[in-house]
């Protein structure tokens, strides 16, 4: 499971190494899955946003496209598999919230929207846990082909497992999940996750390929044109 992470220069070096580690360990005792990191610092003291519904301040889709747009033209639609944004609290504007996931939404990547609690790294992990865990149905399904609902046994994943039934009169799997509540749900799902990730990662493979051979068809064409001009000629009969 790769990660790219436009981090918060406001957040301490020392201090986000220990939610990496602490996330990679995590998913290596529940999905089995290897976590990979690549980050950006960026300064988040100021970015566009725009009202909601509610009037609450929300980072604009349009600086997200072209926050994701950068990371397409360097690693290509299947080179990471989250993009994340991860706000200092002192630069937080979105008040009522602390993350936000879009699927599928920008991109081929899960984008995930996370408030750094400064004084808090539970609340750190429990918001980038629980923004990844509310991509990994539609991760699955997308990449695979296969509804990780019935094999829950639930009508709604994010409203029963990620929310824990906490905006639904639907049965709950586990409780809302704010730091390590989905343990024994990632260790059901982790082969579907595992097979999911890994055709993400055959899709980059074939993705290369196809970028090695358009740059060898260039060449080829560019090799053919230095050619042709190097050995123009003009021959004529003579009487």
């Amino acid at each position: 499971m790769r990660h790219f992470i436009y981090k918060d220069i406001n957040i301490p070096e020392k201090e986000y190494q220990k939610l990496l580690n602490d996330y990679k360990i995590f998913h290596q005792q529940t999905s089995g899955l290897d976590v990979s990191y690549e980050k950006v610092d960026w300064d988040f003291s100021e970015y566009p946003t725009t009202p909601d519904s509610e009037g609450s301040e929300r980072m604009t889709r349009e600086f997200i496209s072209e926050m994701v747009a950068r990371v397409v033209k360097k690693y290509g639609k299947y080179g990471t598999d989250h993009v994340k944004f991860l706000v200092h609290e002192d630069n937080w504007k979105s008040s009522g919230i602390w993350g936000t996931n879009w699927s599928y939404y920008f991109s081929t990547f899960s984008v995930g929207y996370i408030r750094w609690d400064k004084d808090n790294s539970a609340n750190s992990f429990g918001t980038l846990n629980h923004e990844d865990d509310h991509a990994y149905d539609a991760i699955i399904l997308t990449e695979i082909g296969i509804d990780i609902n019935p094999v829950l046994a639930v009508k709604d994943y994010d409203a029963q497992t990620t929310h824990g039934g906490r905006y639904t009169s639907l049965p709950a799997y586990h409780g809302y999940i704010k730091f390590k509540e989905n343990k024994d749900k990632l260790k059901i799902m982790a082969p579907y996750l595992q097979g999911a990730y890994k055709k993400r990662l055959e899709r980059h493979t074939e993705e290369i390929k196809g970028m090695q051979m358009t740059i060898i068809n260039l060449l080829e064409q560019l090799v053919y044109l230095f050619r042709r001009n190097a050995n123009k000629k003009t021959t004529e009969v003579k009487k």
